[in-house]
């Protein structure tokens, strides 16, 4: 049970930042988005002996989305475009602390830390927006 549960955490994190991806470059074409599939699947398996791949892979995507939503922020000029690209950051930025885990277990509470404030600030940006 506890490796399905892992599996499952790790296939949907993946898949769900691997769609926000696929938005932000205005992917379309279904052959990308299946060998993007497939090589999240892969990962997944894969991750599942190894904290290190699932971060990694996770490290990748996010720093696409961050550079995606930061240079956003610089021809919009928006608070809430600033929000997002900070809040993606701060999520790209916990995923290299995990990276780097096996070397120090203290990083592994900056990561979260990080993390956390990160979903935190994509929680105010959506009620901000909804407020309007």
């Amino acid at each position: 049970f506890n490796f399905i549960s892992i599996f499952l955490y790790r296939f949907l994190m993946l898949f769900a930042f691997m769609m926000i991806l696929l938005l932000c470059l205005k992917i379309k074409d279904k052959k990308i988005i299946t060998i993007l599939i497939y090589f999240i699947v892969i990962s997944t398996l894969f991750s599942s002996s190894s904290y290190f791949i699932f971060n990694l892979t996770l490290a990748i995507i996010l720093g696409f989305i961050s550079y995606f939503y930061y240079h956003n922020y610089l021809s919009r000029k928006s608070k809430n475009s600033m929000i997002v690209a900070f809040s993606f950051i701060f999520i790209f930025i916990s995923q290299l602390f995990f990276i780097f885990l096996i070397f120090s277990k203290g990083i592994y509470v900056l990561g979260e830390i990080l993390q956390l404030f990160g979903y935190l600030l994509l929680l105010y940006t959506y009620i901000c927006i909804i407020r309007k």
